[in-house]
């Protein structure tokens, strides 16, 4: 069984969030960034990126709440952290529609190129019956007129019968 994008984002969550309460401190800050993005790029639907990306902002927040005891730091790196997120989703949509827009366009092509194909069939095929056509006509009236002059010639009447078989054919193939 593969890992899939969502394990992937949850292990990654997992470990910047233990990692940033295990080694807390001034530089280590910037580690549920890591879980946020990974969220964010996790491909599941917002909601689940969002639920997904919680305990790293919760880490973010009761991180910087025990290194400043400042509102408004907690507030900044909430936001920083929210923005992270956003434009990682945009970024990952985007990606998406463009990859989308992609193997749409592609689709188009092979069906345009199955139509060309199929408007070639029939145009062959109309010219085809055009000239059966023109030349079955050509061989009823050759036939016809073998039969007239064959019956003109008292010609036997088993050649008049073969030519009235073969003029017969030639119509129900016209």
């Amino acid at each position: 069984m593969s890992a899939t994008w969502f394990d992937h984002a949850i292990a990654t969550v997992a470990a910047s969030v233990v990692a940033a309460f295990a080694f807390h401190g001034g530089a280590t800050v910037w580690l549920p960034y890591i879980g946020v993005a990974a969220a964010a790029m996790s491909e599941t639907s917002i909601l689940a990126s969002t639920l997904i990306a919680l305990p790293s902002l919760t880490a973010l927040g009761v991180l910087m709440w025990w290194q400043t005891h400042n509102a408004w730091a907690v507030c900044i790196n909430m936001a920083s952290a929210a923005a992270v997120f956003v434009f990682v989703q945009l970024r990952r949509r985007q990606r998406e529609a463009a990859e989308l827009a992609a193997s749409q366009r592609e689709i188009i092509a092979a069906e345009r190129a199955r139509t060309a194909v199929a408007d070639q069939q029939r145009e062959i095929s109309a010219q085809l019956h055009d000239v059966l056509a023109h030349t079955l006509s050509g061989l009823i009236i050759t036939l016809q007129g073998a039969t007239l002059m064959a019956q003109r010639e008292s010609s036997s009447a088993e050649l008049t019968d073969t030519l009235r078989t073969a003029t017969t054919l030639a119509r129900d193939g016209l």
